[in-house]
């Protein structure tokens, strides 16, 4: 079509010959630009200051429980406006079997620790107990070792708080097999209180996949951007975490409610418990349902 034009041809009787839209000749490429809403870069803001590892999904879910309705592109349009938006490249995974789903709370727990680095405290160890069915964290102990005691204190920081009567109808604890949880004191104590005990089989992290999940979360959201200064700073500062794990964090496997909105809604809401079972059972390979 220019070459047509070149020859002394006009542009509308060359648009006819070469067969384009005579738009074309006038089209010019336009940036678009989409006013930012200063009041959702505030509240993105306030998030981000305050969890500064969360992306444009969890972000999303925070503006909505402000009751602010907005989608997620709005959300990552924003972000990245804001220089927020981090690329993480998507690691290709073989799918691994989901053991269970569990969707009756007290039904299945699992338990594992962690240990953390303080400048001038050495290791510190992080063990928690969590429910499988709303991922609610029952009981937690920091420590400065991780022995059998450590883990029993942590046992009955949870029991006592779900069961003060340590009347304990039917409950399962997984774990994996470490000596701390195969110790004869471990599971004489489980026994006598006529909890069964799970144990994983050797390189199979993914049978309790939860629990393994939940610390490196948590250690992304709570841990990694602080910095503590004494084993005492951090003592408090896991109190305070896991209380906001429980109730103020969504979760994207609890349709982004808290463990407590969702334990909420599973006892209440027959409907709601039914499509997540529903959901849950169809994203995974041989999958167990326990009720």
């Amino acid at each position: 079509m220019t070459y047509l034009v070149g020859e002394g041809i006009s542009r509308s009787r060359a648009c006819d010959l070469s067969g384009y839209s005579r738009s074309l000749l006038y089209y010019r490429h336009r940036k678009r630009s989409i006013p930012l809403d200063p009041s959702i870069e505030s509240r993105i803001s306030e998030i981000i200051k305050e969890r500064p590892s969360y992306g444009t999904r969890r972000v999303t879910a925070m503006i909505r429980r402000s009751r602010l309705n907005v989608n997620r592109k709005r959300v990552r349009r924003h972000m990245r406006a804001m220089n927020l938006v981090m690329a993480r490249k998507k690691v290709a995974r073989e799918k691994a079997p989901r053991a269970v789903v569990v969707s009756t709370l007290n039904r299945t727990w699992e338990t594992d620790f962690t240990k953390i680095y303080i400048p001038g405290e050495g290791w510190v160890y992080f063990t928690a107990y969590i429910d499988l069915c709303s991922r609610k964290v029952r009981g937690f102990l920091v420590s400065m070792m991780s022995r059998t005691e450590e883990m029993l204190l942590a046992l009955d920081s949870a029991l006592l708080t779900e069961f003060p009567d340590l009347v304990i109808p039917n409950l399962s604890i997984r774990s994996d097999d470490g000596s701390q949880l195969t110790s004869h004191r471990y599971e004489e104590y489980l026994r006598s209180l006529g909890i069964r005990h799970e144990t994983i089989h050797p390189n199979t992290p993914e049978e309790d996949g939860h629990v393994e999940s939940y610390f490196g979360h948590f250690k992304e959201d709570y841990i990694y951007t602080r910095d503590f200064s004494s084993y005492i700073e951090f003592e408090s500062y896991i109190g305070w975490a896991v209380n906001d794990y429980n109730s103020v964090r969504p979760h994207s496997s609890l349709d982004y409610l808290t463990p407590e909105e969702f334990e909420c809604r599973i006892m209440e809401d027959e409907m709601f418990r039914r499509k997540w079972i529903e959901k849950q059972m169809g994203r995974y390979e041989h999958v167990i349902l326990l009720e």
